[in-house]
Order: C-alpha cells, then sequence, then structure tokens
C-alpha cells in the first residue's frame, strides 16, 4: 500500500524473507509496526488477546509451546482448530510449511496476517 509508505515495505519485505526461508527476518520484527499497521489493515473483528495490555507478538512454536520476540515461552491453550477442510493437497502444504515456523491465529501479533489484510 503505497500511502503506508516504507514502514509498510519494511514489514511486507520481511514477510517475504521468512517465506523464503529467512527465519531470521522475524528476529528484526517491529512490534508496534505490525501492531498499527493490523489495526489500520483488519477488521475490528479479529480481536487481539491482551490488546489493552500489551499485545503478544509471537514469532515461533514448538510442541505445546510459543514464542514471542523476546523468545519468552507461553503455554499455547488458545488456539483453534483449521477451520479450511481437510486434505486439499495446496493447503495441506501451504499449512505444513507455516507450521515448520509458527501455527497461531489472529488473536496475537504476526507480520503474515498483517500483510494478508
Amino acid at each position: 500500500r503505497e500511502e503506508d509508505g516504507d514502514e509498510s515495505k519494511d514489514v511486507l519485505s520481511m514477510v517475504i524473507d521468512m517465506i523464503r526461508g529467512k527465519r531470521s527476518a522475524l528476529l528484526q520484527v517491529d512490534k508496534e509496526k505490525v501492531f498499527k499497521m493490523r489495526k489500520k489493515w483488519m477488521s475490528k473483528v479479529q480481536t487481539i488477546s491482551y490488546e489493552n495490555t500489551n499485545p503478544l507478538l509471537m514469532i515461533k512454536a514448538y510442541g505445546s509451546y510459543m514464542y514471542d520476540e523476546k523468545n519468552n515461552k507461553y503455554l499455547d491453550t488458545r488456539n483453534n482448530v483449521c477451520h479450511v477442510g481437510h486434505s486439499e493437497k495446496n493447503v495441506a502444504r501451504a499449512v505444513a510449511d507455516q507450521v515448520a515456523i509458527l501455527n497461531t491465529n489472529t488473536r496475537y501479533l504476526h507480520p503474515n496476517v498483517t500483510a494478508l489484510a
């Protein structure tokens, strides 16, 4: 989005790097930029957990745990099951690629969700 200038270019470039397998790009995420872009581009009905205090920016997950940008560990007790159907090859491949990095939803900040908005 041209009107968002360099800020959105930074986040979109980082998302492209992540898609290309450069996971270190997540370590350079600016939480405030992602939060600002999400509030601007995404529907307000998609709530963010802890928005009124300090929303969580999740960057990776292993097993039952998710990790924020400061590598704090959280037991994941909130994510829902997939709502896209079962056994669709393209979806399964895309989900497998993303799950290898992080499996979350729109309750937390993440640049992929914001970029898609």
